[in-house]
């Protein structure tokens, strides 16, 4: 008898973070994520954009909202993907969940140093 692979089922935590973030910035649209108190969570760097932009369709596929962000380095451009913006008492849940779905290198980082 075969076993059929066991499947993970979403975290709704990771849902419900990622609807009030949303729900906030449709409340305040002209408003920074800064002055709300959100936070981004780094979920990796590349020195490619694909790689960049292929791990945010990772992200986009759970669900949540991500994107890349280009930071200019001396030694060369580095694209920076991001998952959020999140209200801080949310984070914590997407990080779990984005490190059960297998994203190893997430950190949180502060909305003021995304703009």
């Amino acid at each position: 008898m075969e076993v059929a692979p066991r499947r993970n089922h979403p975290d709704p935590s990771k849902w419900i973070a990622a609807e009030r973030a949303r729900e906030e910035k449709a409340k305040h649209p002209g408003s920074s994520a800064a002055a709300d108190g959100k936070v981004y969570l780094r979920t990796g760097h590349f020195f490619v954009e694909q790689e960049a932009q292929d791990q945010v369709k990772k992200i986009h596929a759970l669900g949540l909202p991500g994107k890349v962000k280009l930071w200019h380095r001396l030694k060369g451009n580095v694209y920076m993907v991001l998952c959020g913006p999140f209200a801080a008492d949310g984070a914590k849940a997407v990080t779990a969940q984005l490190r059960a779905d297998g994203f190893n290198q997430v950190e949180r980082v502060s909305a003021a140093s995304v703009q």
